[in-house]
């Protein structure tokens, strides 16, 4: 089982009739949302395949997930389909009702298609986008296009670097987070991109973290002293004495939990 966080997950459940029979099942993970592109869901598809084999050691699954991803990036030099690299969004209201489109990638495709006539998408509707270079330095929410576009307009190419950077490596990067032997800065290695930034990346966060643990070794451990105690008035009838609890354990030999004592009517 990888486990993620609560609610997202990747489990082999088993059949209680046949232990040999399992299926893989999947939740809140980014693979099974439709707005990350098809390539994006394949290569962690691969991942999460390799991660529940329990035939594979840790070694040989760090190993096998490396050239995955290497492969991944061999099938991109030499061409995939395009529909790999659609990412599907819905249309939350009529695409003329969207105020800003820069940051609406689905809503400007959706509000140019029905611009040809050829189209009539609106609230509801599915809307497929692929990230292009347009010869442009606009950013890449910007540089959305359908698919009938790319395949039309000869100048425009599907931006490789987009999809291995803001698609396959953030993906695959949290379904490895549990696993100390990999980490980002390798999976843009094994993807063929420029690892440089995610060193700086890393680096600055290990710096963060040591400084963090010097700052409160620095100042102790924490008493709690600035806390309100608890305070209640003794259940005991006709008592009316005020308890302050201030601790949760008693620190003998052994910890204990702290019980509730009045000290006037003896409740506890």
């Amino acid at each position: 089982m990888l486990l993620l966080k609560k609610k997202k997950y990747a489990a082999l459940t088993v059949n209680p009739d046949n232990e040999l029979d399992t299926k893989k099942e999947l939740k809140g993970l980014d693979i099974v949302r439709r707005d990350w592109s098809q390539l994006a869901k394949e290569a962690g598809n691969a991942v999460v395949d390799l991660i529940l084999d329990p035939k594979l050691s840790r070694d040989e699954l760090v190993a096998e997930i490396h050239v995955s991803l290497q492969k991944l990036r061999a099938r991109l030099d030499k061409g995939m389909d395009t529909t790999l690299f659609e990412i599907s969004k819905q249309l939350t209201r009529n695409p003329k009702d969207y105020h800003d489109l820069k940051s609406q990638p689905h809503a400007a495709v959706a509000m140019r298609l029905n611009e040809t006539g050829k189209f009539s998408l609106r609230h509801g509707d599915i809307v497929e986008y692929i990230i292009c270079e347009d010869g442009t330095t606009n950013s890449a929410m910007q540089r959305a296009y359908h698919r009938t576009e790319l395949e039309s307009n000869p100048e425009l190419k599907i931006d490789l670097h987009y999809y291995l950077a803001q698609q396959v490596h953030p993906v695959v990067s949290r379904l490895c987070a549990p696993i100390e032997e990999t980490d980002a800065v390798r999976i843009a290695e094994a993807l063929g991109m420029d690892s440089t930034s995610y060193r700086r990346s890393a680096a600055a966060h290990a710096s963060d973290a040591a400084a963090a643990e010097d700052e409160w070794a620095w100042q102790g451990p924490i008493t709690y002293d600035h806390c309100e105690a608890l305070t209640f008035t003794c259940p005991s009838t006709g008592c009316g004495n005020e308890l302050k609890i201030r601790k949760a354990v008693e620190e003998q030999v052994w910890f204990s939990l702290r019980s509730v004592y009045c000290p006037v009517s003896l409740f506890h």
